[in-house]
């Protein structure tokens, strides 16, 4: 399903958008946005490409200044959605499988807001819910009039 348009407000509309890291590319990234956009796309791709790589995740939740109509973006926020069945208890590969789930390594390589979660668990569900309203700092007359906003979800 394709990423719906964008509201009079900036913002995607209420709920979590299902589309493809190629929908996000063509919405919000490409030089034609600007070169900030461009930038934060390719390593919002480099990010996917290595929790990919682990076979760890099951999802991927987008949100930040990244997916409005703000022209140059400052940041993506991230969720990783992680599989319920790993295995936490053997040893992890410490090239793929930590380097996903060090959250402060991500966020220093990346420099998104990164927070990872076991996939459907509460705090997960807590984290979608809190990124579907505006961020006060950025979007004050949004909150005040109690708007809700839309979050993309991407498949692992």
């Amino acid at each position: 399903m394709p990423i719906p348009s964008l509201t009079t407000d900036g913002v995607l509309p209420p709920g979590v958008h299902t589309c493809t890291l190629e929908e996000i590319g063509a919405a919000f990234g490409t030089r034609a946005h600007s070169n900030q956009r461009m930038t934060l796309f390719t390593k919002l791709t480099e990010l996917f490409a290595l929790v990919r790589r682990s076979d760890l995740a099951t999802a991927f939740y987008v949100d930040g200044s990244f997916i409005t109509d703000k022209l140059d973006p400052g940041d993506i926020d991230i969720l990783i959605a992680l599989k319920q069945d790993h295995d936490w208890t053997r040893d992890i590969r410490p090239q793929i499988e930590y380097a996903v789930v060090d959250r402060k390594s991500l966020e220093k390589r990346f420099g998104f807001d990164i927070r990872v979660f076991s996939d459907a668990s509460d705090p997960l569900n807590e984290y979608i819910q809190f990124f579907c309203k505006p961020n006060p700092k950025y979007h004050q007359h949004l909150v005040e009039r109690g708007v809700v906003k839309g979050i993309l979800q991407v498949a692992a």
